[in-house]
């Protein structure tokens, strides 16, 4: 009996020995494992500065750290758990080489993070028919690449964030001209995401009949912004197709300019529609920063019209450019457009009151006095340009004063 009981002391001594010999050992991997994941994530964020010792020549590996970023955090509507997964191996398959150097990551970016989103774009978006079409996987990886920690009290703070989030993106060094004209398309792809995704929001914060009609009013600005495209690139085109390296950069310029004209004409009716912020007051302070209401003196329809019709006569024979006849053309055809947008905001107008009615018809004056500057600038300054031209432009900030002075031409004569 004493022997059995021993052998039963023996058996449980040796179990705890185990046990307690196994557990240091289970703990170890656990915390490397967790050591692991906090150097991948400090390596992913690591910014280096010129103030440091380093060695930009450097090979360093090139990896994806992805956020576990929880559904409610997510500024617009998250992703189911198979999307990020599909989108995650997406990415790692496109991923360009297993090393890069380190100036490419650190010194021409900011660092690995903001690298590899720029890469994942560049890689992920050309096999999407049409280019970048997956707004979902969009969002999703500017979501990634978005560190901060989102504090939303009004539509204003979500907003800001998205329009942070793509500034930051784009806040690099590109010197070879293909990396400028990708970087040049982003900011036009990007921006017109933000468009689309406002335009989205006002539609579903708005009555039936707003919202038809504010649908109605988007087919119109998608025919005005895909003209002008057109105009374009028959306008300041090379009829024999020698446009040079620099083309693409010139065309993405005047469209993201144009998108930024489409943000003004949806934010601040947007923001009076959906936080009934106090226009009265010019500052509307925020978690994320100062709303700002852009207020002019009125510009008619009938003068943006007067200068599109002063940019037709100013066009002249010219040896690689389209014939005059066909680039006039092109420019009334983008004049008729113009004009069929602009009706259609006034059937949107007739429909609101108050405030929300106030701001859109604000926003419809911002947008003509913008066409007014483009038009005054003979749609020049876009691309790879000379400092005689951007002297002879008129600023988008131009007094009223300076918007009553010479257009492009007559200035450019001068110079000649």
């Amino acid at each position: 009996m004493k022997k059995a009981i021993l052998y039963i002391f023996v058996f449980v001594f040796a179990l705890f020995f185990v046990s307690c010999g196994s557990n240091p050992s289970t703990s170890s991997t656990a915390d490397n494992k967790s050591s692991e994941q906090r150097n991948c994530s400090d390596l992913y964020y690591e910014v280096v500065t010129d103030t440091v010792c380093v060695n930009w020549s450097e090979k360093i590996p090139v990896f994806h750290y992805w956020r576990d970023i929880p559904k409610d955090d997510y500024l617009f509507s998250a992703p189911t758990d198979e999307q990020v997964a599909s989108w995650q191996s997406i990415c790692e398959k496109e991923t360009p080489s297993d090393t890069v150097l380190r100036s490419e990551v650190q010194k021409n970016c900011r660092n690995m993070n903001h690298y590899m989103t720029i890469r994942d774009f560049m890689n992920v978006w050309p096999d999407q028919e049409p280019y970048g079409s997956d707004e979902a996987f969009t969002l999703w990886r500017l979501e990634q690449f978005d560190t901060d920690i989102h504090s939303l009290d009004s539509e204003f703070d979500r907003f800001q964030y998205f329009k942070n989030s793509i500034q930051s993106l784009c806040n690099y060094d590109a010197y070879f001209q293909f990396e400028m004209n990708f970087k040049a398309g982003m900011e036009h792809h990007l921006q017109e995401l933000y468009d689309r995704t406002m335009l989205r929001e006002a539609i579903r914060h708005s009555r039936p009949q707003v919202s038809k009609a504010l649908e109605k009013e988007n087919l119109a600005w998608e025919g005005y912004h895909a003209q002008l495209d057109s105009t374009f690139r028959i306008i300041d085109g090379d009829i024999h197709g020698l446009d040079g390296s620099a083309w693409s950069m010139a065309i993405s310029g005047i469209l993201y300019d144009d998108a930024r004209t489409r943000e003004t004409s949806l934010a601040d009716f947007y923001f009076a529609l959906t936080d009934s912020l106090d226009y009265e007051v010019r500052h509307k302070k925020s978690v994320i920063g100062v709303y700002e209401l852009e207020k002019h003196t009125v510009i008619p329809e009938q003068r943006v019209l007067r200068e599109y019709r002063s940019f037709m006569n100013s066009l002249v024979e010219d040896e690689f450019s389209y014939p005059v006849s066909q680039r006039k053309k092109a420019l009334a055809m983008e004049m008729n457009a113009w004009r069929k947008w602009m009706g259609c905001r006034k059937e949107v107008s007739s429909l609101l009151t108050g405030l929300v009615k106030d701001c859109y018809d604000n926003a419809t004056n911002n947008v003509r006095r913008k066409k007014f500057i483009m038009l005054k600038n003979r749609y020049q300054g876009y691309g790879v340009t000379s400092g005689d031209v951007m002297s002879c432009l008129l600023p988008y900030d131009a007094s009223d004063d300076e918007l009553n002075g010479p257009s492009f031409d007559e200035k450019w004569k001068k110079l000649l």
